[in-house]
């Protein structure tokens, strides 16, 4: 097998193992969506950001795992556009804010 094949298997084998490690630690099956990971802590956080979308249009889903069809945004969506979280901390990347 030729340097370029042995790199593109690697490389495929690299990113099913990050997609098994991203449904494995941040898909939350009942939601049907990705939360962040809190290594610290172990556990997945309990509100939408944007970024929680990122997988579901990469189609990391699992197979068989329910959940929305399509991206549910209205859970981001504000009036102009889409907040960057549905957490109100009062920070800047938090809930009113885009």
């Amino acid at each position: 097998m030729g340097v370029r094949r042995t790199l593109a298997a690697l490389w495929t084998t690299l990113a099913e193992h990050r997609a098994e490690a991203i449904n494995h630690l941040m898909w939350d099956k009942k939601a049907g969506l990705y939360f962040e990971y809190d290594f610290v802590h172990q556990r997945r956080s309990t509100y939408s950001i944007l970024t929680t979308f990122y997988p579901l249009m990469d189609r990391l889903r699992p197979a068989g795992a329910g959940g929305a069809r399509r991206l549910p945004l209205s859970r981001i969506r504000a009036s102009g556009g889409l907040q960057t979280s549905t957490w109100q901390s009062g920070d800047h990347w938090a809930a009113p804010f885009g």
